[in-house]
């Protein structure tokens, strides 16, 4: 339990310090299983200096193998009185399985998205990396990471939707689960870039 205690310590001393953020990962370093399916429903908030941002987004994902749950997504976001649509693919791997007490769990999670309307206002393709640690703290499980947006083609001009480069931060959130359902509450302190995001997912 004390290396738990440590490394979440440290993610949380980096999050404070950490001046930038974009996206979040909303999912802990545990995998579904093979053949499992569910339905993330999930509403963001971003607030860099001087700028509101809603992003919310619709996420199907299965269980392909017992480590390695894919991902299809749809999702909008607004800006300044502006919506764009876009759609995405990806996964999340299991790495470590964790022992409790001891060791988290831990995967490595990507989603690559594209614009499907308003294409000339962001990059040509935005991959969100990131690597999750997740353990359980009494009734939740909490979960951080390090995450990386990496905007990808057509990245220059000034895009309304994505960021001119790529930028890093610290995620911090819980999940609780009760039968089939989990709720995701997750966020970023950043000075330049602030988040917030809650996701209702639901297992079949």
């Amino acid at each position: 339990m004390k290396i738990v205690k440590s490394l979440l310590a440290l993610f949380l001393t980096l999050s404070v310090l950490s001046g930038i953020a974009n996206a979040q990962v909303l999912t802990t370093a545990v995998t579904g299983g093979k053949g499992s399916s569910a339905l993330l429903i999930s509403p963001n908030g971003l607030f860099p200096d001087g700028l509101n941002l809603f992003n919310g987004y619709v996420q199907y994902s299965r269980g392909l193998t017992n480590r390695f749950d894919g991902y299809a997504l749809y999702g909008n976001i607004t800006a300044l009185g502006q919506t764009q649509h876009y759609v995405g693919v990806g996964g999340n791997l299991n790495l470590v399985s964790g022992v409790a007490g001891a060791l988290p769990d831990i995967s490595w999670f990507n989603m690559v998205t594209a614009p499907v309307s308003r294409r000339g206002d962001a990059s040509s393709v935005l991959w969100n990396s990131a690597i999750v640690a997740s353990f359980p703290i009494g009734p939740v499980t909490a979960y951080t990471g390090i995450n990386g947006v990496i905007p990808i083609g057509d990245v220059g001009g000034g895009k309304l939707f994505t960021p001119g480069e790529s930028l890093f931060n610290i995620p911090i959130g819980v999940s609780k689960s009760v039968g089939r359902w989990t709720l995701f509450v997750e966020g970023d302190p950043g000075n330049n870039l602030k988040s917030v995001g809650v996701g209702i997912l639901r297992t079949f």
